[in-house]
């Protein structure tokens, strides 16, 4: 699990330096969108129906049942529910 500041490399700190992370592009699937944000799969769906939570992607056309989560939406939106620094 990544730490608070998201990095994946040590001493890069990506908010401050204003680059990209690497993992920007990144399709994250539900365990690793559990393991991210620590809720629950009953909540992550509670919120993204309510509209408080980003909402997934289809993963393979229209008629699949597949979705995942942009990696970097899932860190905006903590990042905009932590308190500013």
């Amino acid at each position: 699990m990544r730490n608070q500041t998201h990095n994946s490399q040590p001493g890069v700190n990506y908010r401050r330096t204003g680059t990209q992370p690497p993992w920007s592009g990144r399709v994250v699937r539900m365990p690793e969108v559990i393991e991210i944000t620590g809720l629950s799969r009953t909540t992550i769906w509670r919120r993204e129906r309510d509209g408080s939570f980003p909402p997934p992607i289809r993963l393979g056309g229209e008629h699949t049942r597949a979705v995942g989560w942009r990696e970097q939406d899932i860190y905006d939106w903590i990042d905009r529910l932590s308190p500013a620094a």
